[in-house]
């Protein structure tokens, strides 16, 4: 796919960024709603490099409240989430719009040259910013939108999908009337320690019996738990 209008940096043909966009797509298409945040984001940011050759990027999404940015991935050079300023990415939160500091007077702090704040959209509703981080070597100046804009259109879809599979697994692990951990959750956690127990071939034969498994379902998670641990 040409964007037209965009006159692409010298070390970024044509033929990569239309090669670029399209493993995007296909990223999007394959992997949505089966990856955590931070393996998506991992995944778009190696395909993001193809056509925008960064040297950081971050992902910025709203907190709990929904009134404030928060630095939820990084990747690249700086990879701490309190040296990122959100000075550029609140500006485009509240424009709703790209944003491009040419001369890093938001974010000076980070010894980059240039940056560029891509809204991702939900329908009509901004739900985070992408912020991009170059160094001298990229054309700032003659960098169309148009290119930013594609970016944000394919990442948008698989951010929102990582979300919402980790919400789900949360709430299947979760019980909604305490809040805490369920049945489900509980033999998670023991199965994991379990497997690193010294006795634990005996420990799985306990489970496997039917009277301890109906122990199980019937006693207090908690109880159970601390009475496990002083027999052991």
């Amino acid at each position: 796919m040409r964007i037209p209008g965009y006159v692409p940096p010298v070390e970024v043909s044509e033929s990569d960024i239309e090669i670029g966009l399209a493993a995007l797509d296909e990223a999007g298409e394959f992997f949505a709603g089966s990856l955590k945040l931070t393996d998506t984001f991992r995944l778009v940011a190696i395909r993001i490099r193809t056509v925008l050759p960064f040297k950081s990027i971050v992902l910025f999404l709203l907190d709990e409240t929904r009134t404030q940015l928060r630095v939820a991935e990084t990747e690249g050079i700086e990879t701490r989430p309190d040296k990122f300023d959100d000075g550029l990415a609140r500006q485009c939160y509240s424009s709703r719009h790209i944003e491009i500091d040419g001369y890093m007077s938001l974010d000076a702090t980070h010894g980059f040259s240039s940056s560029v704040a891509i809204p991702l959209y939900h329908g009509t509703e901004v739900f985070g910013v992408l912020q991009l981080y170059f160094d001298a070597d990229f054309d700032m100046v003659n960098a169309d939108r148009s290119l930013f804009e594609a970016v944000g259109t394919r990442v948008a879809p698989g951010v929102l999908a990582s979300i919402a599979f980790e919400r789900s697994q949360t709430n299947a692990l979760t019980d909604v009337t305490t809040d805490l951990p369920n049945e489900r959750a509980f033999y998670l956690i023991l199965e994991n320690r379990w497997t690193f127990w010294p006795g634990r071939s005996g420990m799985r034969s306990l489970l496997s019996c039917r009277p301890h498994r109906e122990i199980f379902r019937t006693r207090s998670l908690q109880g159970f738990t601390l009475d496990f641990w002083a027999e052991s």
